[in-house]
């Protein structure tokens, strides 16, 4: 129930970022990045004051999150496709699933381990602001190479011969 509302966040979020994207291009992008990066460090400021135990604090900044998160993802899946021929399109979506399936497995496992690393020897609102702030270093670097991305040049057109 306290992660329910990050997954409504995200689906709102997502739905308006997509046209918001299209107009302003991978800055739209990069504003998600800062706002999940807020997100982190609210839940890491409230992990450290103790009231991160309280599910309605945990889940309104995870709504924060989920909110950043939306307006990331769905815009940064339509950028990464644009870039794709459409000849090629299927093939490479499946590419891009299967990466972020990969991504996440592979970042689930490595922050859990740092987590759980760290809690033997910190505290738990220790480890997980430590755990926090890299992931919030992975999104920064996500917003820099996003934000470094030229326009995609649009597909050419055929010009009809008028011989």
């Amino acid at each position: 129930a306290v992660v329910l509302p990050l997954a409504f966040a995200f689906a709102i979020a997502s739905r308006k970022a997509g046209p918001q994207a299209q107009r302003r291009g991978p800055a739209a992008i990069v504003e998600g990045c800062i706002v999940q990066i807020l997100g982190m460090a609210l839940l890491g400021i409230a992990a450290l004051l103790g009231d991160a135990c309280n599910p309605f604090v945990l889940a309104g900044l995870l709504v924060v999150f989920g909110i950043g998160q939306g307006m990331a993802m769905a815009p940064l899946f339509g950028l990464a496709m644009s870039r794709i021929p459409a000849e090629h399109a299927g093939a490479g979506a499946g590419a891009m699933s299967t990466l972020q399936q990969i991504g996440n497995a592979t970042g689930v496992a490595l922050v859990g381990a740092l987590y759980l690393g760290l809690r033997g020897t910190y505290t738990d609102a220790i480890a997980l602001t430590e755990a926090l702030a890299v992931l919030s270093v992975a999104v920064a670097t996500t917003a820099t190479l996003v934000h470094r991305l030229k326009p995609a040049e649009a597909p050419a057109t055929a010009v009809p011969n008028r011989a």
